[in-house]
């Protein structure tokens, strides 16, 4: 396997995971003399001169989060017509990991990833920044067993290496206005959190209406599963609404209202 040419200061690199946007390494940083994780930016990015300043933007807002829930972005950096990231390395599992190997989450273990998710947004919300690509893939266990979200502030740039035409985000976990274009706002990342956390409590997704693609967003209308309990159902229901003034106001609300619950 040929490894990347990042700049000399990372060393003994590790292929982690591939993906739309890049490819990520485990790596050793010589010079502070701790691990790392860099996220190579996919070439057609990378040459970009519009994906590359969106990049740079997402990067700004990310680096300033400093949150025991959120792994963190240390810097953006270049070397041999290479763009990446740097990032905090995480020695863990995630979520969807956890799903394919062992099912459904038990409720104590759903409320702490709520509990934990939904400081994590609050935290970065606050700071006008978004996740908009939450999902079981972007959250990880780590040995402590703390719950991390990953790539946080930069759910954005996954439409960098899609489609012109593509939506930004993963289908099935945005809502319909994410979908449709809109302003980045607190309640995309509530609607995906509803999503994720049925997922994790039942093993599949939301009954759903309609297609996920911006001709069809306004039919989108995802449903909790009848093998829920009604008060669950409620909870999570509003949570995925199809309107965004029917969700939940913030996330801290969310999680205190499936704690009632399911605690």
């Amino acid at each position: 396997m040929r490894l990347p040419r990042v700049a000399a200061r990372y060393t003994d690199l590790q292929l982690i995971s591939q993906g739309g946007l890049g490819t990520v390494y485990r790596a050793r940083d010589s010079l502070l003399q701790i691990p790392v994780a860099l996220k190579v930016i996919a070439e057609s990015c990378a040459r970009d001169p519009t994906a590359i300043e969106a990049l740079v933007a997402a990067a700004r807002d990310a680096v300033q989060l400093s949150h025991p829930n959120i792994v963190r972005l240390h810097t953006l950096d270049q070397a041999n017509g290479l763009v990446y990231l740097v990032m905090e390395f995480i020695e863990g599992a995630t979520l969807r990991r956890v799903l394919s190997h062992s099912g459904p989450l038990q409720p104590a273990a759903v409320l702490a990833v709520a509990d934990a998710c939904a400081a994590a947004l609050a935290y970065a919300h606050g700071r006008r920044v978004h996740h908009l690509d939450l999902k079981p893939d972007h959250l990880t266990i780590d040995a402590k067993h703390s719950l991390r979200i990953i790539d946080f502030g930069l759910g954005s740039l996954a439409a960098l290496a899609r489609p012109q035409d593509d939506i930004v985000g993963t289908p099935f976990y945005m809502s319909p206005e994410q979908a449709c274009g809109a302003a980045p706002d607190p309640r995309m990342d509530i609607f995906s959190l509803g999503v994720t956390l049925h997922e994790l409590m039942t093993g599949s997704m939301p009954d759903h209406t309609g297609e996920i693609q911006p001709a069809h967003a306004s039919e989108y209308r995802p449903t909790a599963a009848e093998e829920l309990a009604p008060d669950v159902r409620e909870v999570l229901n509003r949570s995925f609404a199809h309107e965004p003034s029917d969700r939940f106001e913030t996330t801290t609300d969310l999680a205190r209202e499936l704690r009632r619950v399911l605690g």
